[in-house]
């Protein structure tokens, strides 16, 4: 028996969606809830939260810092609401990001003065 190559592509793309819309809408929650969070970014084989934080120097003065930290930067370091979800996210990426090439198609959800963007393939 010849086997269905059609269908099982059909259905894997159809799983892939779920999981992408699933990243993207656990993303949007945490950037959303956060104050602290200011994005979500995705693309060329990585995924990260960027945070902002104010640091001193050593002259005493605020900087207003920007980074991007992903599960093993640390990203938990802080307390979040929806830490559930950041795990979700990087548990995805984990387990089936070799198989469906998550971290290869672009996404930036970005949070500016509590509005919610969402940028495909930037």
């Amino acid at each position: 028996m010849k086997p269905r190559y059609k269908t099982i592509n059909g259905q894997l793309k159809k799983i892939g969606d779920q999981l992408f819309n699933r990243i993207e809408e656990l993303a949007v929650n945490v950037v959303k809830d956060n104050d602290g969070i200011a994005d979500f970014c995705m693309g060329m084989g990585s995924a990260s939260f960027g945070v902002d934080f104010i640091e001193i120097n050593e002259d005493g003065e605020e900087w207003r810092v920007h980074a991007h930290y992903d599960l093993d930067d640390g990203i938990l370091q802080w307390k979040w609401k929806h830490e559930a979800a950041i795990k979700e996210i990087f548990y995805i990426l984990d387990e089936y990001n070799h198989h469906f090439q998550f971290t290869g198609n672009s996404i930036l959800i970005k949070k500016e003065n509590g509005e919610i963007t969402i940028a495909y393939h930037w």
